[in-house]
C-alpha cells in the first residue's frame, strides 16, 4: 500500500490546484499527506486554521512559502473539532491582526503611539471585547490612512477580522453553525492578510501553532 508522507509533496506553491502532479498549496498538502481525498479544504483540518493558511500560503513570495509552510503541514491535520472551538480561533485571529499585525505596520509607517494604543488594548476572547477595540481601530485608520497604504491596509483588515468575529459570536446553534463558520473563517483570512503585510513569517507560524494548540 502507498503511503502519502510529505516527502512526495513538491515545494508548495500558490492557488488552488487539481492534482499533485500540479503542484500543492500547504492545504492540499495536509490533506494528501491525510489520505483525504484531494482539496484545500481537508475535512480534518479546522476551518478557521484552514482559511488563515489558504490565504497566507498565496500572499507569501514564492522564494520563502515552502520553508514557512511546509513544516506546519502534519500540525494541520487533526484540528477540526466544535463550533465552539472554530470561535475560540476566529477570535485569537482578531486579536492577533488588532494587537499584533496591525501595530507592526503602524510601527513601520512611524506611528509608533498608534501602533501602542492597539498593543496595550485588553486580549479579544469574546464579543464584549470585540466591541471594545472598535473605536480605537477605528480612529488608528483614519490617521493610518494619511500616512501610509499598508498600515492603512493592516488597520483595515483588523476591522474586517474584529467584525467577523464578531458576527461568529453572535452566531449559536446547529441551525447557525454554517454562518458562524463562515464569519469565523472571514476573521482568520482578513488576519492573514494583515499578516502578509506586516509581520514576519515566525509571528505567523507562532500564531498557527497557538491556533492548533488551542482549546475551549
Amino acid at each position: 500500500m502507498q503511503t502519502n508522507t510529505l516527502d512526495n509533496v513538491p515545494p508548495l506553491t500558490r492557488g488552488s490546484h487539481d492534482d499533485l502532479s500540479a503542484g500543492a498549496c500547504m492545504l492540499e498538502a495536509a490533506a494528501y499527506v491525510a489520505g483525504e481525498t484531494w482539496s484545500d479544504n481537508p475535512y480534518c483540518v479546522c476551518p478557521v486554521i484552514a482559511a488563515f493558511g489558504r490565504a497566507y500560503n498565496d500572499l507569501l513570495p514564492d522564494d520563502t512559502r515552502d520553508a514557512v509552510l511546509r513544516p506546519l503541514v502534519p500540525l494541520l491535520i487533526g484540528t477540526r473539532a466544535t463550533i465552539d472551538l472554530e470561535r475560540t480561533r476566529a477570535y485569537m485571529a482578531a486579536d492577533w491582526a488588532c494587537r499584533v499585525a496591525a501595530p507592526a505596520a503602524l510601527r513601520a509607517a512611524g506611528l509608533d503611539a498608534h501602533a501602542a494604543t492597539l498593543e496595550q488594548l485588553e486580549p479579544i476572547t469574546s464579543r464584549a471585547h470585540i466591541l471594545a477595540t472598535r473605536t480605537a481601530v477605528d480612529a488608528t485608520r483614519d490617521v493610518a490612512a494619511r500616512a501610509a497604504h499598508a498600515a492603512y491596509a493592516a488597520a483595515v483588515d483588523t476591522n474586517l477580522a474584529a467584525a467577523h468575529a464578531a458576527h461568529a459570536a453572535d452566531a449559536a446553534g446547529d441551525a447557525v453553525a454554517h454562518a458562524a463558520a463562515g464569519a469565523a473563517n472571514a476573521a482568520a483570512r482578513s488576519a492573514a492578510r494583515s499578516a502578509a503585510r506586516a509581520v514576519s513569517p515566525a509571528a505567523v507560524v507562532d500564531l498557527i501553532h497557538r491556533m492548533v494548540g488551542a482549546s475551549i
